[in-house]
């Protein structure tokens, strides 16, 4: 059967949406999550919104396409996707399945050598299945078993990060300390950190901002990785089955780690 001819041109436009909808969610969450601190911490949480939005449309992209592939080129039953739900992590966990099956087990190795992707993973799960209303369940007597998210981020991945790539500036530290005690008494500050402790004073202020850039930098960057894998995944799944949506991911398929780390946009429309 001709993979192109065999789809109807409603499927092939709202595979089409899909992909737009799922790369453009992803490309948000990247940006927005390497612009977060601990006083626009509005950003991590529509980041995770975001994040889990378009890496679960992406999964279950590719359970559709991996679908078509077993099975003489048919869609699933509703029913199925239905039943996976919001469950990133047993999408993921197929995903790597899937991978393995088509002989390509290298895109997610990386991945497999390392504990903090399988925590970020648990962490978009947990979000997307019971903590995009955290405040507002908490605010209105629901017992929510989990962290507040960005709180949970700060101790996970965050602590992860800054033991790792923080290098810490002992002359600058000073520098900065000292400025911070001469306009402490005629400064305000009133913030809270990540883990809702108040930062109240100007040296405080300062300590917290210390850690920011490396926080930003390499929370964006292990979330591509994982996304990186899943875009080359459906690369390889969709090279026989119209539409090729890969296309809609190809910038999320870079190899080069540096320039990832220092690109703060991930626009898929912007050149």
């Amino acid at each position: 059967m001709n993979a192109i001819n065999s789809v109807t041109e409603e499927q092939k436009f709202l595979l089409c949406r899909e992909c737009s909808l799922a790369a453009l969610s992803i490309g948000d969450g990247l940006t927005l999550i390497r612009k977060y601190d601990f006083v626009k911490h509005g950003y991590a949480t529509q980041a995770f919104f975001m994040l889990s939005i378009g890496i679960e449309r992406l999964l279950k992209i590719i359970l559709i396409y991996h679908h078509r592939k077993n099975n003489n080129n048919k869609f699933p039953d509703n029913a199925v996707l239905k039943k996976i739900g919001h469950n990133i992590k047993s999408m993921y966990d197929s995903a790597i399945s899937i991978a393995d099956e088509i002989g390509n087990p290298d895109i997610y190795k990386p991945l497999k050598a390392d504990p903090i992707f399988d925590l970020i993973i648990d962490f978009l799960t947990d979000f997307a299945r019971s903590s995009r209303y955290y405040n507002l369940d908490i605010l209105t007597g629901n017992t929510n078993q989990t962290d507040e998210p960005l709180k949970k981020w700060d101790s996970t991945i965050n602590k992860i990060i800054v033991e790792r790539h923080y290098k810490h500036n002992p002359q600058k530290s000073k520098v900065t300390l000292k400025s911070a005690e001469a306009i402490d008494n005629i400064v305000n500050v009133s913030f809270y950190n990540e883990q809702g402790e108040g930062v109240n004073n100007i040296k405080d202020f300062y300590l917290e901002g210390m850690t920011v850039d490396v926080k930003q930098k390499y929370s964006m960057f292990y979330i591509y990785c994982i996304i990186r894998f899943l875009s080359n995944l459906i690369f390889y799944l969709d090279k026989n089955y119209y539409p090729f949506v890969s296309e809609y991911f190809s910038i999320f398929r870079l190899t080069d780690d540096t320039y990832i780390r220092k690109c703060k946009t991930w626009n898929i429309y912007k050149k």
